[in-house]
């Protein structure tokens, strides 16, 4: 037999009173930072440091991408940094491993393996970053 449980719609719940989200986000930041900031702090802190680093990020925007234009140099290079090819790996993706049969091959670990070596790898590689950052949570979590 079995059991489908039904979740409530959020309708259904009654609060006692309004939730203050300054407040809330105020109480949950320490557990993902570790500074000692209010928000209001580290909100001033990011203008302070947008208006440092901004120029610095379309200098960098312009050499990559060989354009004069802020504009333009700033959307090719997000375009760029946003190319998969950026992510986990240190050269492009092999054709094979993105055409419509690489769904195919490699969709089993065993397949992935033999035909999608580089995402293969990729994929790998984004477990151990994720796998670092997750423990570096837990670690932040169970200190406070």
């Amino acid at each position: 037999m079995e059991v489908k449980q039904q979740i409530p719609q959020a309708s259904s719940y009654r609060l006692e009173k309004t939730l203050n989200g300054t407040k809330a986000y105020e109480s949950i930041m320490p557990y993902f930072t570790t500074i000692t900031k209010t928000p209001d702090q580290v909100h001033q802190l990011g203008r302070e440091m947008l208006k440092k680093l901004y120029p610095e990020v379309l200098e960098i925007a312009r050499s990559v991408t060989k354009q004069t234009n802020n504009d333009t140099a700033k959307e090719l290079f997000i375009k760029r940094l946003n190319e998969s090819d950026m992510y986990f790996t240190d050269k492009p993706f092999h054709a094979n491993e993105s055409d419509d049969n690489a769904h195919k091959l490699c969709s089993s670990v065993e397949g992935a393996k033999k035909y999608c070596p580089k995402r293969w790898e990729a994929m790998q590689n984004w477990f151990a970053e994720a796998r670092r950052v997750n423990n570096q949570i837990v670690i932040t979590v169970s200190d406070q």
